[in-house]
């Protein structure tokens, strides 16, 4: 969206890829973003999150990292059905 500016939208942006990027792989890990999603989560317990993963867009991971997205998005699942059980109670 042209002109969009979030944080005129949005209690806090957090921008990953400026302390997460992995020159490695070329993108920021699904990895850093559960860290930092769990790590504002926990500072701010009353807000609600919009957490962007980077993937699908390029650069992709490569096949030998697949698994470890896999994990990662399994332990993200986990976390977001923790908040909304929380968020119910």
């Amino acid at each position: 969206m042209a002109g969009f500016d979030a944080k005129k939208h949005f209690y806090k942006v957090v921008d990953v890829w400026d302390f997460g990027w992995d020159e490695r792989i070329g993108t920021v890990s699904p990895r850093e973003i559960n860290r930092a999603a769990l790590k504002y989560y926990l500072k701010y317990p009353g807000k609600r999150f919009i957490i962007h993963y980077l993937q699908p867009h390029a650069p992709y991971l490569s096949a030998r990292f697949r698994v470890k997205v896999i994990m990662n998005q399994i332990l993200l699942g986990v976390f977001l059905y923790c908040l909304a059980l929380q968020a119910t109670e």
